[in-house]
């Protein structure tokens, strides 16, 4: 009896450790930042810097590889970066994020939300680059942003408790 407890703790600690994998991995890696590629620039990329106070900034004929390049030619940018070496914008041109007036910065690529750090966010040519100075993450339209990992991450806790739960009900019939 012992053993077979020991196999299905196993087994949990298995399944759990999965979950850990598929759940968190995928945001870790995956932007190709340290694979050595050449990226060219890109060129005609118009910028769009709006401050969030009717004041709005707009470039045109730009060229640069990435968002974060683009928007550093023409302003002041302040940045975060995370372990991994993502750069996430946290003030333009004096204008900063915080906790105390609940704004953000966030930008959107031809009229799509950029859910990707701006360093790695590889433009082509012709680009429309947006940054918005908003409350909280809205689209164009309106609709509050939902992150794809909220969808994995409320399955792999639902999993877990299933799991647990499982694992409960087979040792008390024991």
């Amino acid at each position: 009896m012992m053993a077979n407890y020991m196999t299905q703790s196993k087994k949990l600690i298995f399944i759990l450790a999965l979950l850990f994998i598929i759940n968190y991995i995928p945001s870790a890696v995956g932007y190709g930042s340290n694979d050595n590629t050449i990226i060219l620039a890109a060129d005609d990329i118009s910028l769009e810097i709006d401050y969030g106070n009717s004041s709005t900034r707009i470039i045109q004929n730009l060229s640069g590889p990435n968002v974060l390049n683009i928007t550093q030619s023409i302003a002041e940018v302040e940045l975060y970066y995370d372990v991994w070496g993502y750069a996430f914008v946290t003030g333009i041109d004096g204008i900063s994020s915080n906790s105390n007036n609940e704004m953000y910065w966030q930008y959107w690529v031809n009229g799509a939300y950029a859910s990707s750090a701006s360093n790695v966010f590889i433009l082509q040519d012709g680009d429309v680059v947006s940054w918005r100075f908003v409350s909280s993450q809205v689209d164009y339209t309106g609709n509050v942003i939902q992150e794809p990992s909220t969808f994995f991450g409320i399955i792999s806790i639902s999993l877990i408790i299933t799991v647990f739960l499982g694992v409960l009900y087979h040792r008390r019939r024991m």
